[in-house]
């Protein structure tokens, strides 16, 4: 989009550079719209009539102007118009800027003026006293500008758009030409005029911008630079007042969210729906978090409670969009990841081979790795005697002592998993001889 720097009071600057001026218009809808446009001064058609130059010099008019003399080699044009502005003062007899040092004097042509009246700005949010100006304008609301296409004279050929929120240029759309538009404010091609919209009455140029949330209080205004061929772009800026809340989407106060208690191993997760939100969710966006921190990576509805979260409260972040409602989000509370479930062995029970006697060695069999489920991390033998640990006894194998005499020996297998509760194997019982 053209933008321009403003210039501030004095005479206008040559190559283009324009005064300004502020208004304010009462709209018919009861909001004041400020336009911001610039003019040229002085008479630009005038000033380039002035600059015609003449023919290059050819041999034999040459010797012809000899004969004529200086001063009717300097008479310029023979339109009538005086020749009296002093050289290098910067001005001519019209008394608009001296331009002869610009290459393109189609830019002193005067911009288009443009008619407040023919300019619309109208939100889609519902009005309500003190949360929505009766514009209409609302956080993540479509808001809508037409502009008749009769509204600039002379007219142009299109329109460049600018939305500024609290001044700042957020949004731009360029090179809109006019269309029809429908009493939706949907654009509409004119076959009529064979794709010259500019003097249909009922043509507008028109273009749409929807504030973001979190835009509620500031201002918004609209600059519409109007463009045609030979002249300056008109350059408007038209307020359209405040932007009011937004209307969040909300969980239904009967909706019933299911969660499944964390534990360490299994799948996390809960039933929550689109259905479930007021106006119904179009997009659900999912977030875990541990100790209130975010899970890297965690995005998905369900999570597989790894052994870190073990003893961490674990929440579920639900973030809900709907068109034209801000985004809300809601908190689901899971609790404190436990301890997982127990591996399992699945095997008959292991025996204990070998002659209990003393000095001989007993073994544990029958016991297989393959049948626990979920497979250990680690497997601890421990011998005992009767219902003591025998110290150092931490293998499969055992040679049995002077202290096992009459005594019944057996082996306690227990299997560990890391965030898991363990789980304890016993093998059966064999008495050493006395």
């Amino acid at each position: 989009m053209t933008r321009r720097e403003s210039v501030a009071g004095g005479e206008p600057r040559v190559r283009g550079v324009l005064t300004e001026a502020s208004f304010v218009t009462e709209h018919s809808d009861g909001y004041e719209s400020e336009t911001l446009f610039s003019s040229l001064q002085g008479e630009a058609r005038n000033v380039f009539a002035s600059l015609e130059q003449p023919e290059p010099m050819t041999d034999e008019t040459a010797d012809g102007a000899a004969e004529l003399g200086a001063d009717s080699l300097n008479a310029g044009p023979q339109d009538g118009t005086p020749q009296d502005a002093a050289p290098g003062t910067g001005e001519n007899n019209t008394g608009a800027p001296d331009v002869t040092d610009t290459p393109d004097a189609k830019d002193f042509f005067p911009a288009s003026t443009l008619d407040l009246a023919k300019v619309s700005i109208l939100g889609t949010a519902e009005p309500a006293e003190g949360v929505v100006p009766d514009t209409g304008i609302a956080e993540e609301r479509p808001v809508h500008v037409a502009v008749n296409a009769d509204a600039f004279s002379p007219a142009v050929d299109s329109l460049d758009v600018a939305w500024l929120i609290g001044g700042v240029v957020v949004h731009e759309t360029d090179g809109l030409e006019a269309h029809r538009v429908s009493n939706t404010l949907e654009l509409v091609s004119s076959p009529e005029t064979g794709g010259d919209e500019s003097a249909n009455p009922d043509a507008f140029f028109g273009a749409t911008f929807t504030p973001v949330q979190g835009s509620a209080g500031a201002s918004l205004s609209v600059e519409l630079v109007g463009h045609r061929d030979g002249a300056l772009p008109s350059v408007n800026r038209v307020s359209a007042g405040w932007i009011g809340q937004g209307t969040s989407i909300t969980l239904k106060e009967d909706a019933v969210v299911t969660v499944s208690d964390p534990r360490v191993g299994e799948i996390a997760t809960a039933k929550i729906k689109r259905t479930d939100f007021v106006p119904t969710a179009t997009q659900l966006r999912f977030q875990w978090l541990s100790n209130d921190a975010e899970i890297e990576g965690a995005t998905q509805r369900e999570l597989l409670v790894t052994p870190s979260l073990r003893g961490r409260s674990l929440t579920l972040l639900v973030e809900a969009d709907a068109p034209g409602a801000l985004t809300s989000t809601v908190d689901v509370e899971l609790g404190v990841v436990a301890l997982g479930d127990a591996p399992e062995y699945l095997g008959e029970t292991p025996r204990i081979k070998g002659s209990a006697r003393v000095g001989e060695e007993l073994r544990v069999a029958g016991f297989e790795r393959d049948f626990i489920e979920p497979d250990a991390q680690s497997v601890e033998f421990q011998w005992m005697r009767g219902k003591e640990s025998i110290p150092g006894a931490r293998g499969k194998k055992y040679e049995v002592r002077e202290a096992d005499r009459g005594e019944k020996l057996w082996v306690r297998i227990v299997l560990r998993r890391l965030g898991h509760r363990s789980a304890v194997v016993r093998t059966d019982r064999v008495r050493v001889a006395s």
